[in-house]
């Protein structure tokens, strides 16, 4: 972390706090430490002359060690808990939004908890070349099997996210995409023996993230189509109803949409107390989505269509079963009478008692 600033980090570290590390012990706990890193290196081949360096893999279970064996030196844990609040002040305001240190903290514990992390991303088989090259969706992709409940584990790291995804942090990114409802409870309700009781949000949003990164290739809320959801199971649906935020985002992105020169129709029947689309609902949207790419596929050169990844005006020449798959989606069904309300003019009579 000293090497992100231009002036010195002075760690003040009191001679008795020294004093009181076993020495013998501690030296042979550095030689550990140094050890694991030597398997490291040895077992990706890195200094190897005849490796090529972009397709180098890393164990993350070396990676899991290695943390494991820091966390049990003296000397780095006292050195941690020495200088983080000093590498925070230097790194200003933004970072101390972002990074809130529990004065309770174990640093043995949260040493291990980023070993964990870290050994779960490079178990995923991501190479040296995937991490310098810089592309966000290499790597995405490379995560997607990732167990990012793992996070969870180390409290640094959920704090952080937990300032991020409230908005307590401002980072200059554009977070509003997201929908963030009232009195979200962030963290897990645990009883007695520290046994899950009730998920947080947090952990809802992170199991619904691996059930997304699994199904859903380049899933972009910032550019969101309905047919970015058209491969969604039952299992991933389930998930994501799991997680109000979730929820809340895919109701607003699913009210925003864009059907082209039609205008998509939304009864208020598709909507639960609290203004969220029904998850029967969604799940039908899934259906007929997944039906529409197959079944409606837009023509060469169509550039329009392709925006929303299927031709709807085809519609009219889907077969009975389809129709029928179309019109369980109250949404699609209300949005394809109104197309045709729209494409018969003057010609069209539609009887009051229509439904």
């Amino acid at each position: 972390a000293a090497d992100m600033y231009e002036e010195d980090i002075t760690i003040d570290i009191d001679l008795e706090d020294l004093y009181e590390i076993e020495w013998d012990a501690e030296i042979m706990q550095l030689g550990e430490i140094a050890a694991s890193i030597f398997d490291i290196v040895e077992a990706s081949q890195i200094f190897d002359d005849e490796a090529d360096l972009t397709e180098v893999t890393i164990d993350g279970d070396l990676v899991s060690d290695l943390f494991d064996e820091i966390g049990e030196s003296d000397l780095v844990n006292l050195a941690a808990y020495v200088a983080i609040e000093p590498i925070l002040e230097m790194a200003g305001e933004t970072a101390q939004a972002i990074i809130t240190v529990p004065a309770d903290i174990v640093w043995a514990d949260e040493f291990a908890a980023i070993g964990t992390m870290a050994g779960e991303f490079f178990n995923t088989g991501v190479t040296i070349g995937d991490l310098e090259s810089g592309d966000p969706m290499v790597l995405l992709t490379t995560m997607a099997d990732m167990n990012f409940t793992v996070i969870l584990n180390s409290r640094i790291v959920t704090n952080a996210l937990i300032n991020i995804l409230s908005g307590e942090a401002d980072l200059g990114i554009d977070l509003s995409v997201i929908s963030i409802p009232a009195n979200i409870v962030w963290l897990d309700e645990l009883d007695g023996d520290g046994n899950i009781i009730a998920n947080g949000e947090l952990r809802n949003i992170l199991l619904a993230i691996n059930a997304l990164a699994s199904q859903v290739e380049n899933l972009d809320f910032e550019n969101f189509q309905i047919s970015s959801i058209a491969d969604l199971d039952v299992d991933a649906i389930n998930t994501i109803f799991e997680s109000r935020i979730l929820v809340a985002t895919i109701t607003d992105l699913i009210k925003d949409l864009d059907f082209g020169d039609f205008n998509v129709v939304i009864p208020d029947s598709v909507f639960d107390e609290d203004g969220y689309i029904l998850k029967l609902e969604l799940q039908n949207v899934v259906d007929a989505v997944h039906m529409a790419t197959t079944e409606l596929a837009c023509d060469p050169d169509d550039t329009e269509c392709e925006s929303l990844g299927f031709d709807f005006t085809k519609a009219l020449t889907l077969d009975e079963d389809n129709i029928d798959i179309l019109l369980e989606s109250e949404i699609l069904s209300a949005t394809v009478g109104k197309m045709l309300i729209d494409m018969g003019g003057d010609v069209l009579v539609v009887p009051s008692t229509a439904t």
